[in-house]
């Protein structure tokens, strides 16, 4: 059973640990349309809520299959970003991500999900996936995560950064190397790009 998003008590009143950061760069969110992709009710309305503080315009698809139906029955560049959780009924987020990325490359996608499992987080990032965080994260976390894939960034929560970087260890020491299709060249994002290169 998933759990609830953990940012619930900073929506509305000011906690000390928080930066100014959200507050002093409203305007880079105002307008932008992202898509939530996210089955638990009370998950959506919170995550609605803040998104909304921020001044986005948000949709909600209730699973992957819906999710991928709006991005694909929507204009080129209607949806800014998409925030996907994994475990939804019908069509999960990792192969909700898979659709939308193979017929839509350039979309940006985070995840923000409760599991953090090897292979929910090497296929999500596989798939194409610009950001992988854990429910739980502060409102800056994800505000900042937003903002960063949006421009073209990736973003990884810490404790998933370290699974990933453990991954390329173990590769690296068994020699194994990453192919890739010469079809898939011209899909890849900077940030895969990146990842390959080093």
């Amino acid at each position: 059973q998933s759990k609830t998003i953990e940012v619930v008590n900073d929506v509305n009143q000011t906690s000390p640990r928080r930066t100014k950061t959200s507050e002093e760069n409203l305007e880079v969110l105002r307008g932008r349309r992202i898509l939530l992709c996210e089955d638990h009710p009370l998950n959506t309305k919170i995550t609605v809520k803040i998104l909304e503080k921020w001044g986005a315009l948000v949709e909600h698809a209730e699973n992957g299959e819906l999710g991928v139906k709006m991005f694909g029955d929507s204009t080129t560049g209607y949806y800014d970003l998409i925030l996907m959780d994994i475990r939804m009924p019908g069509m999960d987020g990792v192969m909700a991500t898979k659709e939308v990325k193979a017929k839509y490359p350039n979309t940006k996608i985070i995840i923000l999900t409760t599991f953090d499992d090897d292979d929910f987080v090497f296929s999500a990032l596989r798939y194409g996936a610009s950001g992988y965080l854990l429910k739980g994260v502060s409102m800056d976390e994800l505000y900042k995560a937003i903002v960063t894939v949006n421009t073209g960034g990736a973003m990884i929560n810490p404790d998933i950064a370290t699974k990933v970087f453990s991954m390329f260890s173990k590769m690296q020491q068994n020699n194994y190397t990453i192919k890739v299709d010469e079809k898939d060249l011209e899909t890849l994002s900077k940030p895969e790009w990146k990842v390959i290169q080093h």
